[in-house]
């Protein structure tokens, strides 16, 4: 039986997080960019932290996933064997890559 969420709740790698851990997260990979724009894993989890808003109507669908490709972008021009990274920009230009 599927379980209810409260409002605000999502399932992250089948976990139950609400919007103040994915804020909280958020906030810490800005921090850590902050101190070494370098980091190139960092930019992998930023990248993926801006998916949901934009396919749950959280900001603009537009808005979300050019965010999305800008942060995908620069992990891949730091390291281009990110997974994630490669993954994101890929689904950036899924939603988001259409003429």
């Amino acid at each position: 039986m599927p379980t209810r969420l409260a409002a605000g709740q999502t399932i992250s790698h089948c976990r139950i997080v609400d919007k103040f851990d994915l804020t909280r997260g958020m906030e810490h990979d800005a921090q850590s960019v902050a101190l070494d724009p370098g980091y190139a894993a960092v930019w992998g989890r930023i990248a993926g932290g801006c998916d949901a808003p934009g396919l749950f109507g959280a900001m603009p669908p537009d808005d979300a996933f050019a965010d999305l490709k800008d942060a995908a972008a620069r992990a891949l021009a730091l390291d281009d064997s990110l997974a994630d990274a490669c993954g994101y920009r890929t689904l950036s230009r899924l939603c988001c890559g259409w003429d």
